[in-house]
C-alpha cells in the first residue's frame, strides 16, 4: 500500500484574521494517472503491483525497476537494497552496502564497500577495497581495476588496468587488457588474458586454472548435505532393528512404527542416492569442460604460481611475451613464445603434484 486517494469534499467555512467569514470551496478530484504497475482501488487505496521504487511526477505515478542515485552511496542515502537495477552517478563509500537484484553501474570509485549484484556489474573508476570490501556478482563484471577485493563473480571479468592483491573466484574468463595481475589468489574457470603476471620483485601471485570452480563448490556442498542426511538413517535403522528382534512379541503400535521406520529409512537412502548422482554428474561435467588457455602479452614473472588441477606450476625464470600456455590432448602442460615452437612448461617452471 502506497497511500490513500481522498475524494473531494465540501470543506468547512473559515475566518480571516479580522474574524470575517471565509466561504469554503469544494475540493477538486486529484487527477492521479497510475500506470499498469499501480492500482487505485474503489476505496481510494493506492497499491503497488510490483517491487521497485515509487516514481511520482506531474501526477503520473508508477513503480519502476531502476533506481538512479544522483550522488554517492554514503550517509546521505544509507545502504541500498533494491529489487531491480541501480545506477550511481558518483561512488560507493567505505563500509556501505549496495545490493540489487538487477544490473549495477557505478560511475565513481567503489571504496571498501560491499556490492551484491544479481545481474551484471560495471565499476567505471574501479574498486579500491583495501582487503575489506566484498564483491558478489551473479553476472559479469567490468571495471577499470580491482585492488584488495574479496569475492566471487559467476560470469566473466574484464578489466582495463591491473588487478592487485585480490582474493577472487571467477566462473568465466578473466581479461586484464592493459595491466598486470599482481599478488593475491585467483581462481579462474575460463581463459586468462593479461599484459603481465607477477612482478620483477617476486610478489606472491597464485592463480588456479583448468576447472569449473563454482561447480566444484556446488559438488562439495552436495557431498556435505548427503553426509548429513546419511546420519539420520543410523538411529532409524537401530530402532527398526530393535523392533524386528522382538518378532511376534512386538506390540501393534511397535509393528506399525516398524513399517513407518522402513519407509522413512528408504526415503533417506533414496534422497542420498539422488544427491550422489547429482554430485557425480557435476564432477563429470567439470572434468569434461576443463580448459587451460592463458595469453600474456609482456611477461610471466619468476615466482608466479599456477595451480592446474592437482599440479602446482612455479615459474623459475621470467618468460617474456607474448606467451601462450595450454595443454595437449594428454593434459601435458606446454607454452609457446611469440608464435614459435611449442615447448614443455618444465623448461621454465617446476611442476609437482599436490594433494
Amino acid at each position: 500500500m502506497l497511500g490513500t486517494l481522498v475524494a473531494p469534499g465540501d470543506g468547512v467555512d473559515g475566518r480571516d484574521a479580522c474574524g470575517r467569514s471565509i466561504a469554503a470551496k469544494r475540493g477538486h478530484k486529484l487527477a492521479l494517472q497510475p500506470d499498469g504497475t499501480v492500482q487505485v482501488e474503489a476505496d481510494g487505496t493506492i497499491r503497488a503491483l510490483k517491487d521497485g521504487v515509487l516514481s511520482l511526477a506531474r501526477l503520473r505515478i508508477a513503480i519502476v525497476d531502476s533506481l538512479e542515485v544522483a550522488g554517492a552511496v554514503d550517509f546521505s542515502t544509507g545502504n541500498i537494497d533494491f529489487v531491480g537495477s541501480v545506477k550511481v552517478a558518483d561512488g560507493v563509500r567505505d563500509n556501505f552496502t549496495l545490493r540489487a537484484t538487477g544490473d549495477v553501474t557505478v560511475h565513481g570509485l567503489v571504496e571498501a564497500a560491499d556490492l551484491i549484484v544479481g545481474g551484471d556489474c560495471t565499476c567505471e573508476r574501479g574498486v579500491a577495497a583495501r582487503n575489506t570490501g566484498r564483491l558478489l556478482v551473479d553476472g559479469s563484471l567490468e571495471a577499470a581495476y580491482l585492488n584488495g577485493v574479496r569475492g566471487r563473480v559467476r560470469g566473466s571479468v574484464a578489466l582495463d588496468r591491473e588487478i592487485v592483491g585480490c582474493e577472487l573466484l571467477v566462473g568465466g574468463d578473466l581479461s586484464v587488457s592493459r595491466g598486470s595481475i599482481v599478488g593475491g589468489t585467483l581462481i579462474v574457470g575460463g581463459a586468462l588474458k593479461a599484459a603481465s603476471i607477477g612482478t620483477e620483485g617476486g610478489a606472491k601471485t597464485a592463480i588456479r586454472l583448468g576447472g569449473l570452480p563454482l561447480e566444484l563448490v556446488q559438488a562439495a556442498r552436495i557431498a556435505d548435505l548427503a553426509k548429513e542426511l546419511s546420519k539420520r538413517a543410523a538411529p532409524l535403522e537401530e530402532r527398526e532393528r530393535l523392533i524386528a528382534e522382538k518378532g511376534d512379541k512386538a506390540t501393534a503400535a511397535e509393528k506399525e512404527s516398524h513399517t513407518e521406520l522402513a519407509f522413512e529409512i528408504a526415503e533417506v537412502h533414496r534422497r542420498v542416492r539422488l544427491l550422489e548422482e547429482k554430485r557425480v554428474a557435476i564432477l563429470r561435467k567439470a572434468g569434461e569442460s576443463r580448459m587451460l588457455k592463458v595469453d600474456v602479452e609482456k611477461a610471466i614473472h619468476e615466482g608466479t604460481t599456477l595451480l592446474v588441477g592437482a599440479r602446482e606450476v612455479k615459474f623459475t625464470k621470467t618468460v617474456k611475451g607474448p606467451v601462450q600456455l595450454g595443454w595437449d590432448e594428454n593434459r601435458n602442460l606446454q607454452f609457446r613464445v611469440a608464435g614459435g615452437r611449442v615447448q614443455d612448461l618444465r623448461e621454465v617452471a617446476t611442476i609437482r603434484e599436490v594433494a
